[in-house]
């Protein structure tokens, strides 16, 4: 069977290029999997090799270096990466994003369309946008993702209910299987449209490179994106007044006003016993969770934290955010809090005082953690591809 993935963007250490990457490349031993995208920048993720990445750059003074937007993510070449998959003609096309496509990709590729919902922030196209015609006019793309770094676009991101005209749902209500990364994701379709059908398969970690070395050298630990969603400035708001040691590792996306802006306020708040670590390296980052104490997700309404499975992996207890769906994995081996730094800052402090029972906790999480691997992960995902190709 030939499998496309359509990734709009490859460029960050991301979950959902994580996800992309562990999982096709086990799938690959059984199939043939191309994965065609619209901006490739190759980011030294060890399952990133091997894989047939076709990187499709319509106009290179737009796409080939990082412009956030609209225009740059998703929309100047999905026309050229319908042709080339059209051209190749694969049995599945599995959309890793750009799910507001599936109808587009459904007319024009003779294929089966079966979108990987790894979140819930698609919804931020307008069916403006939608329109294919749209893309053919001169500039637009440079002007859509020049609009979409204002204030007001913003703000608009998260005016879901100001959105309703996506034909996102209709699309995803026509592919016959949607497969979700978590329950979360899944209740969020079926909120919203109850005709979508929905199949949960979570995300794994390879336990080879996450593993626990039960380290602890009095840190508390938050790995993250700078972006307001993904929240570290909870991270350092539940530290403020104490004592404790915070290290943030961060990968951050350059050339985003709002992002820049963030970052910049997240520096002016961090105080002498927080530390920001800018795009650290993969082996670094591994290391870093297996000497913390203790590790934070403060972020929002993820759709699947891949950060705290790998956490667990390592065998640390993890707080989280109670949003999204990180109360599903959480689930007897961690604890979720609010918005309120100071809830935050109970649970450090109460968790910080007793090394033993951090210990005795962060062996639990690891337990939890054997059940999410990759190769389970893989198995569930190609077997629905076949079964719906």
């Amino acid at each position: 069977m030939r499998i496309a993935v359509f990734q709009p963007r490859i460029f960050i250490r991301g979950g959902a290029d994580r996800n992309m990457f562990e999982v096709f490349s086990r799938v690959k031993q059984r199939h043939e999997v191309r994965i065609f995208c619209g901006y490739y920048s190759p980011i030294g993720y060890k399952a990133e090799e091997g894989l047939d990445i076709d990187g499709v750059i319509t106009r290179r003074n737009l796409n080939g270096r990082n412009i956030p937007g609209f225009g740059s993510l998703f929309l100047a070449s999905v026309n050229e990466s319908i042709r080339r998959i059209s051209k190749w003609r694969p049995d599945a096309i599995v959309l890793n994003n750009g799910y507001e496509y599936a109808s587009l990709f459904n007319r024009r590729c003779e294929s089966a369309i079966v979108p990987y919902v790894g979140g819930t922030d698609w919804y931020k196209a307008l069916s403006f946008f939608d329109n294919p015609t749209i893309w053919k006019i001169p500039g637009i793309s440079h002007l859509v993702s020049f609009a979409s770094c204002s204030t007001q676009a913003v703000k608009t991101y998260h005016q879901f209910e100001n959105m309703k005209r996506l034909r996102t749902l209709l699309a995803l209500r026509r592919c016959a299987i949607n497969i979700c990364v978590s329950a979360y994701v899944s209740r969020f379709l079926k909120r919203i449209d109850p005709k979508i059908e929905t199949k949960v398969v979570n995300p794994g970690v390879d336990h080879k490179f996450f593993k626990p070395t039960f380290e602890d050298e009095d840190y508390v630990l938050n790995v993250t994106r700078i972006h307001p969603n993904k929240n570290p400035m909870l991270s350092v708001k539940s530290v403020e007044g104490t004592e404790h040691q915070l290290r943030i590792c961060a990968n951050m996306e350059r050339g985003f006003l709002p992002y820049e802006r963030y970052y910049q306020n997240l520096l002016s708040m961090k105080r002498d016993n927080v530390r920001i670590i800018l795009d650290p390296p993969e082996d670094s980052l591994i290391h870093e969770l297996q000497r913390c104490s203790l590790f934070l997700s403060p972020a929002r309404n993820e759709g699947v934290p891949l950060v705290i499975l790998e956490a667990m992996a390592c065998g640390k207890f993890v707080i989280g955010h109670n949003t999204g769906a990180q109360g599903e994995f959480l689930n007897g081996c961690g604890i979720t809090c609010g918005d309120d730094p100071k809830e935050w800052r109970e649970q450090i402090n109460r968790t910080m005082s007793n090394r033993s029972e951090r210990i005795a906790l962060g062996r639990r999480a690891h337990s939890a953690s054997m059940k999410y691997t990759w190769e389970r992960t893989a198995k569930e995902i190609q077997e629905t591809i076949e079964e719906f190709a």
